[in-house]
């Protein structure tokens, strides 16, 4: 072992000690940590070497031993883990739509662990890909969409949107380049559920007013995460404000005078939302969805009624929901 003297606590960033050597195999190039009493970092394996049980996962008092690795070398391995994701989604749209969905969930899941502006740029690489598949053959989202998963996590909402936002710009003759942003939109509205505890997030039962309170703080959070990106106006604004209603009743500010995209997120949200199974209640089918919508949020001035009808009638096109007439 040896003693590192200028490396700081924010380099390292702490990783899962399984206690067995399996699991730690995908750290095998990297350096890997851990620290003395003094709280002092100590190199217990280098990138060169393989992780065998010649390198301890126990403390002296019997405990697992605190590992930890540089944050850029966190970086790398979750740059390397989503081009792989990119290359295995890429094979399985042709092939097999159920892995696919999967993979495209883990895709979000993984970049969405290290919210850093680097990483959450590789995810333009994910709606490239997805954008040409659905120009080649829009089927592929019809497929995806159809593809139930009975789980819940802010990952697979994310996509479901995404897929959701293409139908909708589509059908709405976007340019490219706009479906590309309406996308990244889709996939990052949510990113600041990543600072709202997971008991919240998984909760079976209705919060109470506090817990509803910091709930909606994600807005906030969100955009915090990417003001300072290279992302568009109208992928920050989405981010704070999908949960913003054009009568002021929404939050976090009451905005009245929305960004087109945020009205678009706003819609696709709820509807996502409703059409999924979540802890907390059963899944409602494309139609009943669309009426709860129209009935609860567009005929009180809430959602905008003309982007409400483009997407009731992409839905239809993707052959989602049987008929447009209660967009009408």
């Amino acid at each position: 072992m040896t003693h590192l003297l200028r490396i700081d606590d924010n380099e390292l960033y702490q990783i899962v000690n399984p206690g067995n050597y399996e699991e730690l195999k995908k750290y095998e190039s990297v350096d890997i940590y851990t620290k003395d009493d003094n709280n002092e970092p100590i190199l217990i394996k280098v990138a060169t070497e393989d992780f065998n049980k010649e390198y301890p996962l126990i403390s002296s008092d019997n405990t697992l031993m605190n590992l930890f690795i540089r944050l850029k070398d966190r970086i790398s391995l979750i740059r390397r883990e989503q081009n792989q994701l990119n290359v295995d989604l890429k094979k399985s749209l042709k092939i097999d739509m159920p892995k696919a969905k999967t993979i495209l969930t883990s895709l979000v899941d993984v970049t969405l662990s290290e919210p850093r502006t680097e990483l959450l740029n590789e995810i333009k690489e994910t709606i490239d890909l997805m954008l040409r598949e659905y120009l080649s053959n829009p089927e592929v989202i019809k497929h995806l969409v159809q593809v139930s998963i009975h789980d819940y996590s802010t990952s697979l909402h994310l996509a479901n949107c995404m897929l959701f936002c293409f139908g909708y710009a589509h059908y709405s003759k976007y340019s490219k380049k706009d479906m590309k942003d309406l996308g990244l939109a889709a996939l990052l509205h949510d990113i600041g559920k990543l600072e709202i505890p997971d008991y919240l997030l998984q909760a079976s039962r209705k919060l109470t007013p506090d817990e509803f309170k910091i709930i909606k703080r994600h807005t906030t959070a969100g955009y915090s995460l990417i003001e300072s990106s290279d992302f568009s106006k109208a992928v920050k604004l989405a981010t704070i404000e999908h949960h913003e209603r054009l009568d002021g009743t929404g939050y976090p500010n009451g905005r009245q005078y929305l960004h087109e995209t945020s009205k678009v997120i706003g819609i696709i949200d709820v509807f996502e939302a409703l059409t999924h199974w979540r802890p907390y209640k059963d899944e409602m089918n494309p139609l009943e969805a669309l009426k709860f919508i129209k009935e609860k949020e567009v005929d009180l001035g809430r959602f905008d009624e003309k982007i409400f009808k483009s997407f009731a009638q992409s839905l239809v096109g993707m052959k989602l929901a049987p008929n447009a007439g209660v967009a009408q």
